[in-house]
């Protein structure tokens, strides 16, 4: 699977959070549960600042086998959005892969992939990045955190 290794600058999101991993037997309704009530909970139109209209799906804050897990989107400044979390995807280098395809079967799959692979992950913060919307022939990038 190909990648590139690129330098990135801290990002302020917003969102909604919860805490699974991935050998909890509800990690998929756990992190799609998030996806529901950021999209059909109207949580994206609260957010205040937004830079983009890009989603972001953030693995942050890993204990063990267990990680929070974010969904949220990014925005120029942090304000006063009850009920959400603010969090920062900390700047560094990121081993940065684009993912066009089917949204749900391409993404899990490149994950299980990643998860495989000679990484030198650092788990500070991993995320998704939704670029383009279009079923089958959507655009992600996921960014792992690596060592400088």
């Amino acid at each position: 699977m190909n990648y590139e290794i690129v330098t990135l600058g801290e990002k302020k999101v917003v969102g909604v959070a919860a805490r699974t991993g991935n050998m909890e037997p509800d990690m998929q309704t756990v992190i799609g549960g998030l996806w529901q009530q950021f999209y059909q909970g109207n949580v994206c139109e609260k957010i205040e600042a937004k830079v983009s209209d890009y989603a972001y799906g953030i693995y942050s804050d890993y204990k063990g086998e267990t990680y929070q897990v974010t969904v949220g989107a990014e925005v120029s400044e942090f304000s006063e959005n009850e009920g959400l979390i603010s969090l920062i995807i900390p700047k560094g280098r990121y081993a940065k892969f684009q993912i066009v395809g089917d949204m749900v079967k391409d993404v899990a799959n490149a994950w299980a992939q990643i998860w495989q692979m000679d990484l030198k992950r650092i788990y500070t913060a991993d995320f998704e990045e939704y670029v383009a919307y279009d079923g089958t022939n959507s655009t992600v990038n996921i960014y792992i955190a690596v060592e400088e």
